[in-house]
């Protein structure tokens, strides 16, 4: 009988363990995270942006407004904010057919996190410009 109250303390003992290590690492996740706001003029009006961040790196980025061209910004949108994450740098392509989404929204995510000094903003000035070279070859 006593061999069985032992187990049981010790199970306890461990499952309150468990939950307050769970508790602490949430905690400390939650805390370790930050977002920042930056907006930018988009094709038809203003794009703003929510950037989370942790460990100075970029892990999320929420449309918060926008008002460009339904049936065209989605793949803009999907494309630069997966290459933000993933290449940590806004110098990527814009996507083509929306250039003006795509520049308007790399320069909000630059507007939010220019502060934090994480992005070259220097590296990134060729890739946050419209161009039109196809244009010039009259």
């Amino acid at each position: 009988m006593k061999t069985y109250k032992l187990k049981e303390k010790i199970f306890e003992i461990c499952l309150g363990l468990f939950f307050l290590i769970g508790i602490s690492l949430s905690i400390w996740d939650n805390n370790s995270k930050e977002s920042v706001i930056g907006t930018s003029q988009g094709y038809k009006g203003p794009i703003e942006v929510e950037v989370t961040l942790r460990d100075k790196k970029i892990i999320g980025i929420k449309i918060l407004k926008e008002n460009d061209t339904k049936g065209i910004k989605e793949n803009a949108f999907r494309g630069i904010i997966n290459g933000v994450i993933t290449k940590q740098s806004i110098a990527i392509d814009s996507i083509a057919g929306a250039s003006y989404t795509s520049v308007g929204l790399k320069k909000a995510i630059l507007d939010a996190v220019e502060s934090k000094h994480i992005l070259n903003k220097e590296e990134a000035q060729p890739y946050l410009k419209i161009t039109s070279d196809f244009l010039d070859n009259d």
